[in-house]
């Protein structure tokens, strides 16, 4: 058996930093705290969200208030789905901030607010409706990829018996 050693470049020497060289802070996560699509009416509150006991994601309570993903990325983060969600409609409350959702099309636009005050522009490049039983959320709610944004709200039938709508609908938009 002949074994070849490959020879390894020696590594550059690289002086230290001098002393006004500084290590640089991590930018701090934005978090939005508001929602506007013109397209169909909507200005919502936007509050940080997570899971309930079931694992599933926790929509705010009141209809016009829609929920972030606090456990995804925030607003300018370099990679992944910035998730909100919000609801389509009450019995009690009635229309809810996505109740129309489903009325976005690829090229309408929305915009977020972040905490900074800053307002950041998207564009719709897809618009799905997919059943809830078979709807995989790994890619809605990845931290990897370009940036996007996640839109999710209920939709399609609603099943009086279950007393919930079947499918979901899933808006993407990209900065613009």
């Amino acid at each position: 058996m002949i074994v070849t050693r490959l020879e390894e470049p020696v590594p550059a020497v690289v002086p230290p930093p001098t002393g006004s060289a500084r290590p640089t802070a991590p930018k701090p996560a934005v978090r939005p705290v508001l929602l506007t699509i013109p397209l169909i009416g909507v200005t919502a509150k936007v509050t940080p969200a997570g899971v309930d006991q079931t694992g599933a994601f926790s929509v705010p309570p009141s209809v016009d208030t829609v929920g972030w993903y606090r456990f995804g990325p925030a607003l300018d983060a370099p990679a992944g789905s910035l998730v909100i969600g919000g609801h389509v409609d009450s019995a009690a409350a009635g229309p809810g901030a996505f109740f129309r959702l489903r009325e976005l099309n690829p090229g309408s636009a929305l915009s977020l607010t972040g905490e900074d005050g800053v307002t950041r522009s998207y564009v719709v490049v897809a618009r799905e409706q997919i059943p809830k039983d078979k709807i995989d959320l790994q890619p809605y709610f990845a931290t990897t990829g370009s940036p996007r944004v996640t839109l999710f709200t209920c939709g399609g039938t609603f099943d009086r018996a279950d007393r919930s709508y079947r499918d979901n609908i899933v808006v993407t938009a990209v900065p613009r």
